[in-house]
């Protein structure tokens, strides 16, 4: 589960526990607070799947396996292995820039 599919779930999740808290007791008050201690519930939820998740059978295999970087990729951009363009690409860019202008 990647963050965005979590944050998608959590707002949904809190709009119809609100929604429906809201509902069934007519309290705007009762409502933000069911769907606080909802979000709490949620937040404690995740924390727990996160510790299984790392501390699994077989996660300390996937951490062996980490896929080499790309050339270019942000990794080499961030360790500094290679400069952001090399000379040969800034040419191919111009003459690129300059097909296109045409």
């Amino acid at each position: 589960m990647n963050v965005l599919q979590f944050l998608v779930g959590m707002l949904t999740m809190s709009f119809i526990v609100a929604i429906s808290t809201y509902w069934a007791t007519g309290s705007i008050w009762k409502a933000t607070g069911g769907t606080v201690i909802a979000l709490i519930v949620l937040q404690i939820g995740y924390f727990a799947y996160l510790l299984w998740a790392a501390n699994r059978p077989g996660a300390e295999a996937a951490e062996d396996a980490t896929p080499r970087a790309l050339p270019g990729s942000a990794m080499e951009l961030v360790s500094g292995s290679r400069a952001f363009f090399q000379p040969s690409e800034i040419t191919w860019r111009r003459r690129n820039a300059a097909k296109t202008n045409r």
